[in-house]
Order: C-alpha cells, then structure tokens, then sequence
C-alpha cells in the first residue's frame, strides 16, 4: 500500500467513486484528476489503493495510456459511503442546530 494511505480520506474515496460512477464508460486518469479535484499523485496513490481492494480496473487503452472503470463492489462501497456520509452530517448538523 503506498505511503500515506493507511488512512484513507473517505470523502475523497467517496468522491472518486462518485465520478467513476458517473462517468459516461471508462475515465481517463486526467479527466477524474479533474473531476474529483486532486493532484495527479494523489489520484495514483488513491487507484492503487481503490484497485487493489477490487473497487475500481485499471485497463490499458488503445493509445498507450490507462482508462478506469468502477465495479461493481465500487459501486456498493459508493452506496455504503454516502449513506454513511449522508447519516454523518445530518446528525452533526442536527447537533449544531
């Protein structure tokens, strides 16, 4: 597992997922950089770690380059966090109000 992420932001996790979810078929690394608004290093760091747990396929494409796709255990893991989320910051803000 590379360095720093023993502890994974589960917003970011969350984020990713969300963009791969949404994504009209396979996402090239630089457009989910973009859309989940992160460092390329830190999107690299955070596909190691989301493929090596079966959430996400890093496939090779046609050109030389990469494309990344959500599977189906992604999409479970996306459901689980954002309720997760969701549930979290309703409590909290039903705390502060």
């Amino acid at each position: 597992m590379p360095e720093g992420l023993q502890r994974p932001d589960l917003f970011l996790v969350a984020r990713i997922l969300e963009n791969l979810d949404r994504a009209d078929g396979p996402a090239r690394p630089t457009n989910l950089q973009l859309a989940s608004a992160i460092n390329y290093t830190q999107l690299e760091r955070y596909l190691e770690f989301l493929s090596g747990r079966g959430l996400v396929q890093i496939q090779p494409a046609e050109d030389g380059s990469s494309r990344i796709l959500i599977t189906a255990k992604g999409r479970e893991a996306l459901t689980y966090l954002a309720r997760a989320i969701r549930d979290t910051l309703r409590e909290e803000f039903s705390r502060r109000v």
